[in-house]
């Protein structure tokens, strides 16, 4: 199971939806921090290896 599903499952957890410890306060919102998180670990997941090549061109 991939970490990112983890973090989404405790996130909701920890929400309002359940029970309730995280909570909106006009500041900044822990699902931007969340949101943030996420695409931080997507980005450690790209293997440059194997993308690397030609660039593809235009048509």
């Amino acid at each position: 199971m991939p970490i990112v599903v983890i973090e989404i499952l405790l996130g909701i957890t920890v929400g309002p939806s359940l029970l309730g410890w995280a909570r909106s306060n006009g500041r900044i919102l822990l699902s931007e921090f969340g949101l943030a998180l996420l695409f931080f670990v997507a980005g450690n997941e790209i293997d440059f290896a194997l993308i690397r090549g030609r660039p593809l061109r235009g048509v």
